[in-house]
């Protein structure tokens, strides 16, 4: 039977707080919405499904002290956030409501259509992995798309910034596909090539814990960050 979108993040977050975990970050994809090329993608929308899943992701997540929400300002983030944290206070966890965050959206993409564009194409073709390998090796000029290592470090600089917070709790922070794949291939270890295109509502996770900062998904063991990536 074909896993729900979203169940095997959940086991790792449930997995943590089993652990008693009590800081923790988690980058999403956002849910289900229709692939469509044909359609801006700026203003695709959730489907009924999507919106169904991302609810009961809201309703399976573990009763944390506090679980905050953050979004990229794209419609569908946007709904992914506010339906999951439904879910949640459907089954009594503490929230606090979304906050659009620039740093969740693809901010260092500068030609949005041409990108959008190479990225289709070689979707068409079964060869999606190229684009980013391509990226990732720094063959696109950067009028088009920004260094991708500096994009790394900059989101990761963001989702650490959150976990350092002043309270303890949870953090879901609904982005896109293409911050996944930044993330699980500059600090995970995750090639695109080797693995599966990023699948609706699949996470990352950062959490602290006896003083160090770590991050883990689905498909491997936790691993420590690098000193230098990590806030003063």
């Amino acid at each position: 039977m074909e896993k729900a979108f979203g169940a095997e993040t959940l086991k790792v977050i449930n997995d943590l707080h089993q652990k008693r975990i009590s800081r923790y970050v988690v980058l999403m994809r956002h849910a289900e919405r229709p692939i469509d090329t044909a359609e801006n993608d700026l203003f695709m929308q959730l489907t009924e499904a999507g919106k169904q899943a991302a609810y009961e992701f809201g309703q399976a997540l573990p009763p944390d002290s506090l679980i905050r929400f953050f979004s990229s300002p794209v419609d569908r983030c946007v709904e992914t956030s506010t339906l999951i944290e439904k879910g949640c206070l459907s089954s009594g966890k503490k929230t606090q409501t979304n906050t659009e965050l620039d740093s969740l959206y693809a901010f260092f993409i500068k030609d949005l259509l041409k990108v959008d564009g190479m990225l289709y194409e070689m979707l068409d073709a079964g060869e999606w992995a190229k684009f980013f390998r391509n990226w990732f090796d720094g063959k696109y000029v950067t009028d088009i798309i920004g260094n991708a290592s500096q994009a790394a470090q900059t989101l990761l600089n963001a989702l650490l910034e959150l976990l350092q917070g002043p309270a303890a709790g949870g953090n879901i922070c609904i982005s896109h596909d293409i911050n996944l794949f930044l993330i699980k291939e500059y600090y995970l270890g995750l090639r695109p090539e080797d693995n599966e295109y990023i699948q609706f509502l699949e996470g990352v996770i950062l959490y602290e814990w006896d003083g160090r900062y770590y991050i883990v998904n689905h498909q491997t063991e936790a691993k420590l960050l690098p000193a230098q990536s990590h806030l003063s």
